[in-house]
């Protein structure tokens, strides 16, 4: 399965809600585990979809939390060290074109 999450909006749960609604219904489908999802970094269409997991798993709001966190310093590190090196606007059209992909 492929989830093309629109990132560039101020309004991403509401342009992005029939999508939401979809990865979850495919994570709960027993019949498509096992299951790896994956995007290139995680924090911004996979990170949701992690944090709200966890959360539908029981785990405090403040560990999800934490555990996002901790993605998120990496890809500011990331963005950080592509600027230094001039990698900046490569880095941003391949962020357009990323997708959540499921595989079972």
């Amino acid at each position: 399965y492929h989830y093309p999450f629109v990132t560039h909006s101020n309004k991403f749960l509401e342009i992005n809600k029939e999508l939401s609604v979809d990865v979850f219904h495919k994570l709960a489908d027993i019949n498509n585990y096992p299951m790896f999802y994956h995007c290139a970094i995680g924090t911004d269409r996979t990170g949701a979809v992690a944090f709200n997991l966890l959360g539908l798993l029981g785990v405090s709001y403040e560990d999800a939390l934490k555990d996002y966190l901790k993605i998120l310093k990496v890809k500011l590190f990331l963005q950080f060290f592509l600027q230094l090196n001039g990698q900046a606007g490569a880095q941003k059209q391949e962020k357009s074109s990323q997708k959540i992909r499921f595989s079972a």
